[in-house]
């Protein structure tokens, strides 16, 4: 049984299996959502390298110290202080630290990776490659924690690092592609209307307080 003062008591998972929550998707109609939940499956090479078992030994606080590395990577970027709140910073910045992503972006659908066959990925893609650290506005607050939990627990990035934890590293084209494959893997074995349901329904958008599931 699930007991939560979310849910009407004495629900159980049939009953949760027979909600009409709708599965998380690529819209036709770009939103932050959507871009956040493509993000999920990209492995950025310069938030991947901040590896938090790094800090193991140095008796650090893990998510504290992979905050304060991106926190100097995002140095590298420009940082405009007018202007509008530019959201497109929460995905663009992976391909701004990481150019070489656009190679896998050219290719995602040849390659059969996750969401190769939604009719909208194109224009997603399409958005990732084309971006330009010129045209972005001001940087929305919270971006630097939204990365930290990127890099924390990207099922992409995580995926990614264990192809190189045993000291032998792979080629960074098939790591990449690994990580997208492992991350549509989680995708579509939790992508049911139960859990977003359950996600849903557990973690509603409050003010202030950013979810990476919209």
């Amino acid at each position: 049984m699930v007991h939560s003062n979310h849910f009407n008591h004495n629900l159980n998972y049939e009953g949760l299996s027979r909600q009409t929550a709708t599965p998380m998707r690529l819209d036709g109609d770009p939103n932050r959502t959507s871009y956040r939940q493509l993000a999920l499956l990209i492995r950025c090479l310069a938030l991947a390298n901040v590896h938090p078992l790094q800090v193991v030994k140095l008796n650090k606080n893990p998510k504290s110290w992979v905050r304060a590395q991106i926190a100097e990577l995002l140095k590298q970027l420009p940082n405009p202080r007018i202007g509008k709140i530019d959201r497109r910073w929460e995905w663009a910045t992976l391909v701004l630290l990481d150019p070489g992503l656009k190679t896998l972006l050219n290719s995602w659908k040849d390659l059969n990776l996750p969401l190769f066959d939604s009719i909208h990925l194109p224009g997603y893609v399409e958005d990732f490659l084309n971006i330009e650290v010129e045209d972005l506005g001001r940087r929305p607050t919270g971006l630097l924690d939204l990365l930290t939990d990127l890099a924390l627990g990207s099922p992409a990035i995580v995926a990614a690092r264990s192809c190189t934890t045993q000291g032998e590293s792979i080629e960074v084209e098939t790591s990449r592609k690994a990580g997208a494959q492992i991350a549509g893997a989680f995708w579509h074995l939790f992508n049911r209307p139960a859990v977003t349901y359950l996600l849903r329904s557990l973690y509603k958008r409050s003010s202030g307080h950013e979810k990476l599931i919209g």
